[in-house]
């Protein structure tokens, strides 16, 4: 169900997915309706008292945006199993 994510209020949540979620932290993927239009935002959230609160959130607006990043990331990750 789209409304167990707590995004802003004023975000049309259409889908999403949970990649991770213990008692403390929850990571998910949300496609939504927002402020500029279509994005898609993977939000980081701390369990605070009795609410989930966003600690971070990277967000996805266009395909060629997404192929960018990854071309970033992509040498890193072959750098990270050399330990």
């Amino acid at each position: 169900m789209p409304d167990e994510f707590p995004t802003h209020e004023q975000l049309e949540v259409l889908e999403g997915r949970t990649i991770f979620k213990s008692s403390e932290w929850w990571k998910a993927v949300v496609l939504y309706n927002g402020f500029s239009g279509r994005e898609i935002g993977i939000y980081l959230w701390k369990q605070n008292g009795d609410r989930w609160k966003r600690q971070q959130k990277y967000v996805i607006r266009s395909e060629d945006d997404w192929k960018s990043d990854q071309e970033a990331v992509k040498p890193l990750l072959e750098r990270l199993a050399e330990q």
